[in-house]
C-alpha cells in the first residue's frame, strides 16, 4: 500500500498580475524523495500553465506562496515555501526550505528546521506556519507548530512562535490577508497518548 501524500499545489497572483502554481513532489517513480519540484506560470493568453522552473525539494508535503509587503521602502516580494518531510536516508527531522522571487526567478532563500512536516501555510503577509507532525528521533508526536516571521526582503527569516500541539497535521488559514488579524485552525491525527484511556 502507498502511504505517499497527495500530490499538493499552491496558487497565487505576484505582484506584476502574472499567477504562479507550484506543485510540492514527495518523490519520485523510483521511490527517491531528494527530487525537485515544479513551478509554472499560467499564459494569459491560452489560459494553460507553462512550466518555468524547478527547485529542490525533499519528499515534499505541501508549499505556500507569501506575499511580502515592505512598509519601509513599500515594495512588495514573492516568497516561496516548500515543507520537506523526508530524505532519502529515511530522515524525517530535516530543513525546509524558502525561496525567493527575484530577477524572473526563485533562488533559495532560507531554510527552516522542522520535524516530520506535514504542512506549510503563509499568515498573512509576514509570516508562515509548519505543521510538525512528530520528532523523527524520539517518535514523540509533542513537537510545536512554528511560526516563522518575514522581518524583510533581505533580512534573515526568525523564528518568532511556537504553538503547543500533538501530532499537528493540516494547517488552515481564516481572516483577510489583508487585515491584522488571522485565524490559525490546526488539525491534528496523533498522540503520545492515543492508547491510554481514563479507569
Amino acid at each position: 500500500q502507498d502511504n505517499s501524500p497527495l500530490p499538493s499545489s499552491c496558487v497565487s497572483t505576484l505582484p506584476n498580475g502574472d499567477i504562479h502554481v507550484a506543485v510540492a513532489r514527495y518523490r519520485t517513480a523510483q521511490g527517491k524523495f531528494e527530487t525537485v519540484s515544479d513551478i509554472y506560470k499560467v499564459n494569459a493568453l491560452s489560459n494553460l500553465l507553462e512550466k518555468i522552473t524547478t527547485v529542490p525539494t525533499s519528499g515534499a508535503t505541501s508549499c505556500a506562496f507569501l506575499q511580502y509587503h515592505d512598509p519601509n521602502d513599500m515594495s512588495n516580494t514573492t516568497f516561496l515555501a516548500f515543507a520537506n518531510q523526508l530524505n532519502n536516508r529515511g530522515e524525517s527531522n530535516i530543513n525546509s526550505i524558502v525561496f525567493r522571487w527575484v530577477d524572473g526567478a526563485y533562488s533559495s532563500f532560507q531554510t527552516i528546521p522542522t520535524k516530520t512536516v506535514t504542512d506549510v501555510v503563509a499568515i498573512g503577509r509576514e509570516s508562515f506556519a509548519f505543521a510538525n507532525h512528530r520528532d523523527g528521533q524520539t517518535g514523540k508526536y509533542n513537537v510545536p507548530v512554528s511560526v516563522w516571521n518575514i522581518n524583510g526582503q533581505n533580512a534573515a527569516i526568525t523564528h518568532t512562535q511556537d504553538i503547543a500541539v500533538q501530532g499537528s497535521y493540516k494547517l488552515s488559514i481564516y481572516g483577510d490577508v489583508s487585515s491584522a488579524t488571522s485565524w490559525l485552525s490546526i488539525s491534528s491525527t496523533d498522540t503520545d497518548y492515543a492508547n491510554e484511556a481514563p479507569i
